[in-house]
């Protein structure tokens, strides 16, 4: 897969060892769609969603969702961000993240092709979209 040159936001709720341990999870991921872990800007701040600095969006807010309703909140942001700004990208990273994506979807009762066509549940269905796109071309 060829490099992107793309501005990427990673936003995550982890609070401790922040860059080793999303390094860790994600880096050989995000290097089979193209994107260099060394050039992913990352951030604690969900309201970093709406500010526009970025071209895919990497979220992953799962592990602080329990007891409150903090993820719903900033997936349908995310939502209503892919729905504005069709040339970003919105991936989800965890499976509590892409759940709550799937619960929101059901929850408005969209058909499948209301559903933004830039969410995507997870790294890999992100890589499959790319190779198609390029195979397009």
């Amino acid at each position: 897969m060829r490099k992107r040159n793309k501005n990427v936001l990673a936003i995550f709720d982890y609070t401790d060892s922040l860059e080793g341990e999303l390094r860790d999870l994600y880096a050989s991921s995000l290097k089979s769609v193209g994107i260099d872990w060394k050039k992913v800007s990352c951030s604690l701040d969900p309201n970093q969603i709406e500010d526009g600095s970025y071209d895919i969006l990497l979220f992953d807010w799962g592990g602080m969702s329990l007891g409150n309703s903090l993820l719903e909140h900033f997936v349908g942001r995310i939502f209503n961000q892919a729905r504005e700004c069709p040339s970003r990208h919105f991936v989800m990273l965890s499976m509590m993240t892409r759940a709550a994506m799937i619960d929101l979807i059901h929850h408005k009762e969209l058909e499948k092709e209301e559903v933004p066509f830039n969410i995507f549940d997870s790294l890999e269905e992100y890589e499959k979209f790319l190779l198609k796109h390029i195979a397009e071309q």
